[in-house]
């Protein structure tokens, strides 16, 4: 130090260094969080695209969409961006796989349609018996 309380020379400009530094790691962190996020909203999407394409081949199965399930399942996969990489198609059942690339990372996801199991339908009450009207016994 010199006499006058000031520093020499050697330490000028380390707070803009610092500055730069500490600048370019939020930037750094902001564009990793921002691509992870990204990836993530694309993720889901390809999901919903996975599950509009098997909803559309189980339909056509179904018959209430002509035509056939695997083209009907590419064509719904084809307006949302992604391609099929798997269709099958069992009775009413169809399972879909589709995936997109995005950034260099294939993302896919696949979904199943068509009816409930047996199972999972209610049972239906039997008819209640009404003794008739005009019946006082």
């Amino acid at each position: 130090m010199s006499a006058g309380g000031r520093r020499d020379g050697a330490e000028r400009g380390a707070g803009s260094i610092l500055a730069i530094a500490v600048l370019g790691a939020t930037v750094l962190l902001t564009t990793l969080v921002v691509s992870t996020l990204a990836l993530l909203a694309v993720g889901r999407s390809v999901a919903n695209a996975a599950d509009a394409a098997a909803l559309a081949a189980a339909d056509t199965a179904s018959g209430a969409i002509a035509g056939y399930p695997c083209p009907a399942a590419d064509a719904v996969a084809a307006l949302n961006e992604v391609a099929v990489t798997r269709c099958a198609v069992t009775g009413l059942l169809a399972s879909v796989s589709v995936s997109r690339t995005v950034l260099g990372i294939e993302l896919s996801a696949s979904a199943r349609a068509g009816p409930p199991p047996e199972s999972a339908l209610p049972e239906a009450a039997p008819p209640e018996t009404q003794p008739p009207e005009g019946d006082t016994t």
